[in-house]
């Protein structure tokens, strides 16, 4: 991943270009759509054969630009993508409709052009809720990822996104990814 809209030292099949630029730290890397659609094209002749999956923008933005105004804004300047990533989280006090229509919204908004879920989860410990999500996200995107972590600092903002035991063992949110839904 190109957190920071930096060139990269190699240039894999996939890149991931952009983290929550609609964003601030420590959750994203806010960058404007016009200099990210600059940077896209350096990005793109440098690495000519690359899948630039671009902008994973978050839904709902930490800043003054939604994740579909961001996007947008970038493609008026031309930015290079293959694919345009997005984030969506289910807040503590949530639930699955939220994501629903936001992701939703955000398929509307750019008709004909490939997305994905790039990151997604749940801020609460329900695993219902996390299942819900889950199977909405596979049903309606051929692209995804959960976002999980092990890193405390997240934990410090209260946040558990962990999928596997500290012993390495997968935990009930583990399992239902895996395909198995449990009690916690």
């Amino acid at each position: 991943m190109l957190r920071d809209w930096e060139l990269p030292p190699s240039c894999p099949p996939i890149i991931l270009v952009g983290n929550e630029p609609n964003s601030r730290e420590p959750y994203g890397h806010s960058m404007e759509p016009d200099v990210a659609a600059n940077v896209s094209h350096q990005i793109r002749r440098g690495c000519p054969d690359s899948w630039l999956v671009v902008g994973n923008v978050a839904l709902p933005s930490f800043l003054g630009l939604s994740g579909i105004e961001w996007v947008k804004q970038y493609m008026d300047h031309n930015g290079e993508h293959d694919q345009l990533g997005v984030h969506c989280y289910i807040s503590p006090n949530g639930n699955v409709l939220s994501c629903e229509k936001a992701l939703g919204d955000f398929v509307q908004a750019f008709p004909g052009v490939p997305e994905c879920v790039t990151e997604w989860g749940t801020y609460n410990r329900q695993p219902d809720l996390f299942a819900d999500y889950l199977s909405y996200i596979t049903q309606n995107f051929d692209c995804y990822a959960v976002f999980t972590d092990y890193d405390v600092h997240w934990q410090t903002y209260g946040y558990d996104l962990n999928m596997v035991t500290a012993d390495g063992r997968l935990n009930s949110y583990g399992l239902i990814y895996q395909g198995v839904k449990t009690e916690p």
